[in-house]
């Protein structure tokens, strides 16, 4: 297990890294609300607020600005729970905050933010644990599940199934193939896509409408909601607790497509 020690140095470490990724992203955002700002005035002065350019440059304005303060938010979280000795004290109750801040996001659909809270809920569940014992992790409790289905999504959306793997235990079984199988079946599609010049897909929720009708459906996207989903996921939980996670192929994603009439944007994988 980690010393006190160990856990005050690897918890300054994560603040040091917040801080530097405050600090880069506090450059960025000034030169893109310069850039903004030059736009804004040039179409106010053409009366083409409308256009393509302003309307672009106003989302990458409003998408560093969420960054940015929700990097800010994340320290004041941090800083909250950490005491004079740079230890975090009440580490449930930090864990706990920061996933209700990226449940609220995910409902609001602003999933970069989501993110965001996610990746540093992660990093320090990840310091504050025997890394040894986080990989012997089994599903036993909502608090566990909800951690593993977090980290499933985030192996999805970076298309990199060494993120999942910790947390599959050896003899546990998902769409019926244990775990280097299961692991196997993601890399595969994974590498397609990455193949094809992909470096991440984003997560819309969708709906069963073949085996499972009605329940959600994790869908994997290249640009939300255009063509058919990269892939989806049925995530069955029970009693708070995951039961299985398989591959969907007939999600609502993919019947608004064929309504729409539209191809996907590249040719996807088959599966056997």
């Amino acid at each position: 297990m980690l010393n006190k020690t160990d856990i005050q140095t690897k918890t300054s470490t994560v603040f040091h890294e917040l801080e530097k990724e405050i600090d880069s992203t506090q450059k960025e955002a000034t030169k893109v609300l310069r850039i903004h700002h030059g736009k804004f005035r040039f179409h106010m002065n053409e009366g083409t607020m409308d256009s393509e350019d302003y309307l672009k440059s106003e989302k990458a304005w409003d998408n560093i600005d969420q960054k940015l303060k929700t990097l800010k938010h994340i320290k004041l979280i941090l800083e909250k729970y950490r005491n004079v000795s740079g230890v975090v004290e009440e580490s449930e109750a930090l864990d706990k905050e920061l996933l209700n801040y990226s449940n609220i996001a995910t409902q609001k659909e602003l999933h970069n933010i989501a993110e965001l809270f996610t990746d540093y809920r992660t990093r320090f569940a990840i310091e504050n644990s025997d890394v040894d014992e986080l990989i012997k992790l089994k599903i036993k409790s909502k608090t566990n599940s909800q951690f593993i289905k977090e980290t499933f999504i985030k192996a999805c959306q970076n298309l990199d199934a060494s993120i999942f793997e910790p947390l599959i235990d050896e003899d546990q079984y998902f769409e019926e193939l244990d775990k280097y199988r299961f692991l196997q079946s993601m890399k595969t599609q994974f590498d397609y896509l990455k193949g094809e010049g992909i470096k991440e897909v984003k997560l819309v929720m969708g709906k069963c409408e073949m085996c499972f009708i009605g329940a959600k459906v994790h869908e994997f996207y290249v640009k939300p909601n255009i063509g058919k989903p990269a892939f989806s996921y049925n995530i069955q939980e029970e009693n708070g607790e995951i039961k299985d996670i398989f591959r969907c192929n007939l999600s609502s994603g993919y019947g608004r497509a064929a309504r729409e009439d539209r191809d996907p944007d590249i040719t996807y994988i088959n599966y056997d």
